[in-house]
């Protein structure tokens, strides 16, 4: 009831006292998980949302089939920018009762994961390129993709290994 009228602080520590009271509810630990997520969401408070994830998985493991728990697990893990482990846990969501609210919810995290972070897939891409670099490349789609990685590259690694050849006569 905290939770809806706002008052985060109030649910954790209403929670806190029912986990005492019952520390094997998998419905108060994931309730306890979502009064800190909600915190951790309010001041961005990295131990709060720690502290929801073990909640979460605890109640997960307790009850496996409980959406609200995977739901709790699920974005515990994105709140930390654990993005694959997020990701996963977002699938694993969608299937415990797919069609439902919970489901659609967590089909847009997962869209959301799925999508490449720039500075993220800049590994990725950079292997590739790497790997082609005597074949046609795209040198302006990846500037524009990844301008700041591109411009390391080139200054750290490419620019000298080039200027090695040339000085050997290669």
């Amino acid at each position: 009831a905290y939770l809806l009228i706002g008052s985060a602080d109030e649910a954790r520590d209403a929670l806190e006292r029912a986990r005492a009271a019952a520390p094997d509810d998998p419905r108060v630990l994931s309730d306890l998980s979502a009064a800190l997520l909600a915190r951790s969401g309010a001041g961005e408070d990295t131990l709060d949302a720690v502290r929801a994830l073990d909640h979460a998985e605890r109640a997960w493991r307790l009850a496996p089939s409980m959406p609200e728990a995977a739901f709790n697990a699920a974005l515990a893990r994105e709140r930390l920018h654990l993005r694959s482990e997020a990701r996963k846990a977002w699938l694993a969501a969608q299937q415990l009762q797919p069609g439902s609210p919970w489901a659609a919810e967590a089909a847009s995290h997962t869209a959301a994961l799925s999508t490449d972070v720039p500075g993220l897939a800049w590994p990725r891409v950079r292997a590739d390129f790497t790997a082609h670099l005597s074949g046609a490349i795209d040198a302006d789609d990846l500037a524009r993709r990844f301008p700041q990685a591109i411009r390391e590259y080139l200054q750290a690694e490419l620019l000298p290994s080039w200027a090695a050849a040339f000085l050997k006569g290669d």
